[in-house]
């Protein structure tokens, strides 16, 4: 008997304010919702963050809405608990899963005295347990309900028995954890956790898997933690994906199921002058691999290593900008730096790299200066409308040949 497993879908996030990034939680979760069919599960489980926001416009619920119905119209249940995404602390306030769980295309347990689940799947007795995410400040109240819940679960005659919870637990990450593997009940076969963005499957509490999906696509940077080299040169990416948990046995048997996300990378780079458009050029071409499917998103830092280079961001926006959807950079200054005697100083001119790079790809040298001289104009700090006077007079000098 097959159960899939996710958590952290974040439907409605906009990266970067970028449209396309919204587009592409939509497309990580239809992904899940065709491979989830593919494996044949007959449960979904979600671990809490179903949702960015607890108020969502249509787009996200509509595409929220074809999933759960797909899953429905195969026969796949889904037991979701809350994440702190999920609702917001109001008064009155109600969570958006209700929506779907009134129309009967979900379960939502772990809010208030529903915490627990049971079904029959294939002859197993499976028992469900969960709750809804727990704040640092109410780590007291967390420690009451989960004795409470061994206590209750410890009466159930079930085959299988799954904790759903949304929390941190410091085993992993000892600043954001609310919670110990100590803490938690210890009668149960799999320990279905949301809340951490990157995957682990390393824990164990007496043989049972503690299990964490990760999220279904890039939410923060620092979930950029996989290695990989682009151009030679080392950076970090991400993978994501779900469980397919096999309960056939006692001990379930987990399988990790990828799914196909925008690349996206961080990469740490010298800032070297000499060597800045070499380096750029190398890693273009590797980009242009890469976005075969999706562009993909690069976060770039240059260890500074105290040269002078003016409108960097020119450079990258012509030599990266065509080959990404986004682009994001910054210069982290070493705090130490050995100086060499009686080497000079490197020489380097972006004005004249930029022409030259412009030249190249215009075959022309007055339009490649006509293209620098835009560009100049654009950056500079003046007010909109006088941006667009001096364009319109460049353009009606340089290419309509008007006397001013």
């Amino acid at each position: 008997m097959l159960i899939a497993h996710i958590a952290d879908l974040h439907i409605g996030a906009i990266q970067y304010g970028l449209l396309e990034r919204e587009q592409d939680f939509y497309d990580a979760w239809e992904e899940v919702i065709s491979k989830i069919l593919e494996e044949h599960a007959k449960l979904v489980i979600i671990s809490g963050d179903t949702v960015d926001k607890p108020r969502l416009g249509g787009r996200p619920l509509r595409a929220l809405y074809r999933g759960f119905k797909k899953l429905k119209d195969h026969n796949v249940e889904i037991i979701a608990i809350l994440g702190e995404h999920d609702f917001k602390r109001v008064r009155g306030e109600e969570p958006i899963l209700y929506l779907f769980a009134d129309q009967g295309l979900l379960k939502i347990i772990g809010v208030g005295d529903r915490l627990i689940l049971k079904r029959n799947i294939n002859g197993l007795n499976i028992l469900i347990a969960g709750l809804s995410k727990h704040r640092k400040s109410e780590t007291k109240q967390l420690l009451h309900s989960l004795r409470r819940l061994e206590i209750l679960t410890n009466q159930e005659d079930s085959n299988r028995k799954i904790l759903m919870l949304h929390q941190g637990l410091k085993e992993l990450n000892p600043h954001a954890g609310e919670i110990t593997l100590d803490q938690l009940p210890r009668n149960f076969n799999y320990y279905a956790f949301g809340h951490y963005h990157t995957a682990n499957s390393d824990l164990r509490i007496n043989g049972a898997p503690v299990t964490y999906p990760g999220s279904l696509e890039v939410v923060r940077i620092d979930e950029l933690n996989t290695v990989t080299f682009i151009a030679g040169f080392k950076c970090l990416t991400a993978e994501k994906g779900f469980y397919i948990v096999d309960f056939t046995t006692k001990e379930p048997l987990l399988h990790r199921i990828k799914i196909d996300i925008r690349p996206q990378l961080r990469i740490e780079l010298p800032l070297i002058t000499l060597k800045l458009r070499t380096m750029l050029v190398n890693i273009a071409k590797e980009l242009r691999k890469l976005g075969s499917r999706k562009k993909p998103i690069l976060h770039i830092t240059f260890k500074d290593s105290k040269s002078s280079i003016k409108d960097l961001d020119t450079l990258l926006s012509m030599m990266i900008g065509p080959h990404v959807l986004t682009y994001r950079w910054s210069i982290e200054e070493e705090t130490s730096r050995e100086i060499e005697p009686h080497i000079k100083e490197e020489v380097f001119s972006l004005e004249d790299e930029l022409l030259n790079l412009a030249r190249a790809e215009l075959k022309s040298d007055e339009l490649a200066k006509l293209v620098l001289e835009i560009l100049e104009i654009t950056k500079s700090n003046i007010v909109e409308h006088a941006k667009i006077e001096r364009l319109i007079k460049l353009i009606n000098t340089k290419l309509l040949g008007e006397v001013e």
